[in-house]
């Protein structure tokens, strides 16, 4: 089993609380303020709901231009120390600063409802056992399956872009890490929450929903 159920657990729960604060509904309208409540290293959303799985990983703003990723340094994971010695030691002897660590998150938030296919594409073409996208659809579109602007037909033509890339006929659908089972498998979830369909009509908030990629179906809600 992967990451992305308990991600998208927890980033619920998380949005659950949050909502119950007046101020979290009016920032949740305005795209740098609410860019910064998902991102920021401090309490960010996106960063609580990583720390809720595993409290160990070390979280970066825009490392590989993403907006969130988690990491793990093999030099804490190593319990031996000698073994952590003699890695740095061949470091040192290179004249070389010891730079060891395995990407496990790889998370971008897309607060236009227009771009967020472009991070779709993006996150594909990295390695990691998680990738997620957080986008946005109009809230009246959002459950209108015969409509091509809605969760089902943005999500459909998000499957048919990663299938006309090459990314996964030229890499395996496994991240192996034999001291993680969690991270066997390589997992691409897409989260989609609401927002105005222009007008001055009111939308529901947030009403996020999540969307696990498969290579042979597409996507499917978990």
């Amino acid at each position: 089993m992967g990451y992305a159920k308990s991600f998208f657990e927890n980033f619920q729960k998380l949005i659950n609380e949050k909502r119950k604060d007046e101020k979290f509904r009016e920032i949740y309208k305005i795209n740098d303020e609410y860019t910064y409540e998902m991102n920021n290293l401090n309490n960010g959303i996106i960063c609580e709901t990583i720390h809720a799985i595993d409290r160990t990983m070390k979280l970066q703003n825009e490392y590989l231009r993403v907006d969130v990723t988690a990491w793990k340094s093999m030099f804490d994971e190593m319990s031996d120390s000698s073994e952590k010695a003699r890695w740095k030691e061949k470091f040192k002897d290179c004249g070389m600063t010891p730079h060891l660590w395995n990407l496990y998150f790889a998370v971008e938030h897309e607060n236009d409802p227009g771009d967020w296919m472009d991070e779709v594409l993006k996150l594909a073409h990295l390695r990691c056992p998680l990738k997620v996208v957080i986008g946005y659809v109009p809230w009246d579109k959002r459950d209108k399956r015969n409509d091509a602007n809605s969760d089902d037909g943005r999500l459909r033509l998000a499957a048919e872009c990663l299938k006309w890339t090459k990314v996964y006929k030229r890499q395996p659908n496994t991240y192996y890490d034999s001291r993680d089972e969690a991270a066997d498998t390589e997992e691409f979830l897409v989260i989609l929450g609401s927002c105005s369909n222009g007008s001055k009509s009111d939308y529901d908030l947030p009403n996020y929903k999540g969307y696990l990629f498969d290579t042979e179906n597409g996507f499917h809600e978990i």
